[in-house]
């Protein structure tokens, strides 16, 4: 908890969006901004402005990282389509060589990790899969982020980047 008044937490609740999953995550990230702050050498005083644009602050980076997991994502799917519909035998071939890498890949990875890229990729959502797990829907989509991010680590090494998988 913030150690605030009353008005501080009235203002920095005021001030973060209404979806409730972000909600408790941006005011658990603002506390800790501002907890490490007041243990530095020159704390600030919790006055409303400074609660006010460390909140907006705060804000502004989840929206990034957002933003930054969604094109991650559509980067993902854009390829996973190009590769479902090769018109030519020469796209064919080279789909055929990204599906094997792709499987590859997969194999390496933990069986849960494994089981929910998968459920992921055949184009089941966050909301449904964490519904189908009975877990916490930031908890999978955490969990499909590193395991994209793992996936593409992978497949950059075995030199298929996003430009050579969708080079045409």
């Amino acid at each position: 908890m913030l150690p605030s008044t009353r008005a501080h937490e009235t203002v920095l609740l005021r001030h973060l969006p209404p979806r409730s999953g972000s909600r408790d995550d941006l005011y658990q990230d603002v506390a800790v901004r501002i907890l490490v702050r007041l243990q530095s050498t020159a704390p600030p005083t919790l006055s409303r402005a400074y609660v006010r644009r460390t909140t907006r602050t705060t804000a502004i980076d989840h929206a990034r990282q957002r933003n930054r997991r969604q094109r991650l994502l559509d980067t993902h799917a854009r390829a996973l389509r190009w590769a479902a519909a090769p018109q030519d035998p020469e796209r064919q071939l080279h789909a055929r060589h990204i599906k094997q890498a792709i499987e590859d890949e997969l194999s390496r990875m933990p069986p849960e990790r494994r089981e929910l890229l998968t459920l992921f990729l055949d184009g089941h959502g966050i909301t449904e899969l964490a519904d189908r797990k009975g877990v916490d829907r930031k908890r999978v989509e955490n969990g499909v982020y590193r395991s994209l991010s793992t996936l593409r680590q992978g497949l950059r090494e075995r030199g298929f980047g996003p430009d050579a998988v969708l080079q045409g």
